[in-house]
């Protein structure tokens, strides 16, 4: 809208309304209040909400009355459908017991693993006990590959001795023995 298409207004406003308005993002007030008000014509109801200038004829119908005419309740020749709400409110009610069944059951589950599971300062002292092990067991594989190669130097030591014997020829006399 153009500026001479508008006209200025005043209003007393609550102060925690604009509080409200400034939390949700309305730094310019006017223009909170216009969409505001362009809602009200654009979307809503006027009879359900109420018109100013019916105010002074007497209003019979309830706040309740409005709402449930709002949201599509049908009514019957007491008022609203008092069969449907109660249908309704035990439909609910039944939910709301299922899920109250499920979550004791999960209670009682849950109570059991807890029971179950290790005591945390046992499960700890356990854990420092399987990782002392665990080193202890890489030091004896280090010291078995060490006692390995050991044991092969030692095999080709032996082989190498056994070899030069065996080159010698059987029989013959050694040099310094000839003298």
């Amino acid at each position: 809208m153009t500026e001479g298409g508008m006209k200025k207004v005043s209003a007393w406003i609550p102060q925690e309304t604009l509080n409200e308005l400034e939390e949700k993002g309305y730094q310019n007030r006017a223009e909170a209040i216009r969409l505001g008000l362009e809602y009200l014509l654009r979307d809503s109801n006027i009879e359900a909400i109420g018109n100013p200038k019916d105010s002074n004829t007497e209003d019979t119908t309830s706040p309740m009355d409005s709402l449930m005419e709002y949201v599509g309740i049908p009514k019957d020749s007491n008022g609203f459908q008092y069969e449907l709400l109660k249908t309704k409110n035990e439909e609910l009610e039944r939910r709301i017991e299922a899920e109250r069944i499920y979550l004791k059951k999960e209670i009682e589950r849950l109570t059991l693993a807890l029971q179950e599971s290790p005591d945390p300062v046992e499960f700890a002292q356990l854990q420092g006990k399987y990782e002392e092990i665990d080193n202890h067991n890489i030091t004896l594989r280090a010291e078995l590959e060490k006692a390995g190669q050991r044991y092969d130097n030692y095999m080709m030591q032996m082989q190498t001795l056994i070899t030069q014997k065996s080159i010698k020829a059987p029989g013959t006399k050694k040099w310094w023995k000839f003298w």
